[in-house]
């Protein structure tokens, strides 16, 4: 679920609340850097709680 997007320029940031697989809920934040004609040319996405993506995705991620 989308709680808040904001934006300005070539700079977004979102809050999300997203459902664990235990059925609770945990919050995730997203920063966005855009190009000039409004694609997203990065996103930053931080989660408080450990998470692992999905296996088809693995290759798009660079963990820290």
């Amino acid at each position: 679920m989308i709680v808040q997007i904001v934006g300005e320029g070539q700079h977004a940031s979102s809050w999300i609340e997203s459902t664990n697989a235990d059925g609770g809920t945990q919050p995730g934040l997203c920063y966005f850097e855009l190009q000039d004609d409004g694609t997203i040319s990065r996103i930053a996405d931080f989660r408080p709680d450990p998470y692992e993506l999905p296996a088809q995705r693995a290759h798009l991620v660079e963990r820290y």
